[in-house]
């Protein structure tokens, strides 16, 4: 394994081992799926799909993955978290400020993150070809996990 892999692959279970992060293990997302699971597995398919790709930052591409919803709350419960606006609408941003806080991420990592709900989000269009990536495996990665019967790995 080249150093690079070594540095990267560190440099993610850091971040998913952190105690701010394992926090995403309590909220459900989709069917059964918690946030902590469809965020790790959206990464993973950025990661396969780009890794032998040329011309991809896969660093910002797997960390926006990672992080883009990051917004620490059950959406189902909206009266208990006090949430003003639509789920679907808000929490990109959300996501966005909270892993400013919490990882001080980079404005490249922002941008792919404020766009992944396009084209529900229509004034965010992704404006690079890691944010495409990463809109289309979360909601493949989605889909599979409201539609599938027992727990989606």
């Amino acid at each position: 394994m080249k150093k690079y892999e070594q540095d990267f692959i560190e440099k993610i279970n850091y971040i998913v081992n952190t105690d701010k992060y394992q926090r995403l293990k309590v909220f459900i997302h989709h069917g059964k799926t918690s946030i902590y699971e469809h965020s790790l597995d959206v990464a993973y398919h950025c990661y396969e799909y780009a890794k032998n790709k040329k011309n991809y930052n896969l660093d910002d591409l797997v960390l926006a993955a990672l992080f883009h919803d990051y917004y620490l709350y059950d959406w189902h419960d909206k009266k208990k978290y006090n949430r003003k606006g639509l789920h679907g609408f808000t929490h990109p941003k959300t996501s966005v400020l909270n892993a400013i806080r919490d990882f001080n991420i980079n404005k490249n990592v922002q941008k792919i993150m404020i766009s992944h709900m396009f084209p529900l989000t229509l004034f965010h269009i992704p404006t690079s070809k890691e944010g495409w990536i990463l809109s289309f495996f979360d909601k493949k990665c989605a889909l599979k996990e409201t539609f599938c019967k027992k727990k989606y790995n």
